[in-house]
Parts: C-alpha cells; sequence; structure tokens
C-alpha cells in the first residue's frame, strides 16, 4: 500500500495533498474551487495553498481572484517522482534552513 505524500513530508497536511492531486489535472483554481472540490473550507484550502505557494509547490495568478496551480516541482511531487524526503529539503523555507543549521 502506498503511503500518501503529507504522511511523509513534515509540514505537509492532508488537505495539501487533496489539493495536489486535484490541481494535477491541469486546473487553475480559486480557494473556492479548490474547497468544493475536495470538501475542506474556502479559509482552510486558500490557507493550505498559500503555504504550498511559498514552499515553490503551486503557483498563484492574482489577477482578481487568486488562481491557484502546480508549479513544474509541483506536477513532479505530484506524480510522486521525488520521495518524501526529497520534498521535505526542496521546500523547506529559510527560517527553517536555520533551525536545521543549529
Amino acid at each position: 500500500m502506498e503511503v500518501e505524500m503529507y504522511n511523509e513530508v513534515a509540514w505537509m497536511k492532508p488537505a495539501d495533498w487533496a489539493i495536489i492531486q486535484l490541481l494535477n489535472r491541469d486546473l487553475e483554481l480559486t480557494p473556492a474551487n479548490i474547497a468544493r472540490n475536495t470538501g475542506y473550507s474556502r479559509d482552510w484550502s486558500r490557507q493550505r495553498a498559500r503555504e504550498m505557494v511559498e514552499r515553490g509547490i503551486l503557483v498563484v495568478d492574482e489577477n482578481g481572484n487568486p488562481f491557484f496551480s502546480l508549479t513544474e516541482f509541483g506536477r513532479r511531487v505530484a506524480d510522486r517522482e521525488l520521495t518524501g524526503d526529497e520534498v521535505e529539503e526542496e521546500t523547506l523555507l529559510p527560517k527553517e534552513r536555520e533551525d536545521e543549521d543549529e
């Protein structure tokens, strides 16, 4: 049985994996559309999408409503081309890198 990516990456939540899988259909969606298709609230969907933008998995088009889509790196995550450890390393934020160096 395949382990879901959110179990392998410390910062990732189940909602993140649901969003990644949804957007892996070449979609650009607003938080409301993401919420409707994942069952998570619009606010939680927006919060998690913004987190994944910071980490390089999603990109946001801010013209009018924010539309989120996968980056090329995000597609590799969605397609499981990377291990959880590789995703963890590639998505560390600067503050987390500093904490790791201490």
